[in-house]
């Protein structure tokens, strides 16, 4: 339960990047651009549990703060790896 754990914290992460990037940006809120940071936010969830399937420890809190600032880091990467690949 743990592992769904940790994946919730970075997917969480990612989420909340996301719409404190828009709050920021003072523009209209774009689904679209919403859903990348979501899926971004599934896939670094998905990696951050199962990189925890092999630790023999359980995690404690550190691991979830990390897990979190995973996501959120992962969802500012995708957007300037997007916005690079745009120009």
């Amino acid at each position: 339960m743990d592992i769904i754990y940790l994946g919730a914290a970075a997917c969480g992460g990612a989420i909340l990047s996301a719409l404190l990037g828009w709050a920021d940006s003072k523009e209209p809120f774009d689904t679209r651009k919403f859903l990348k940071s979501i899926i971004a936010g599934i896939f670094t969830g998905a990696g951050v549990a199962v990189s925890f399937t092999v630790s023999e420890n359980p995690p404690g809190i550190r691991d979830y703060i990390l897990a979190f600032i995973t996501g959120s880091g992962t969802d500012v990467l995708s957007n300037r790896v997007m916005g690079a690949l745009k120009k």
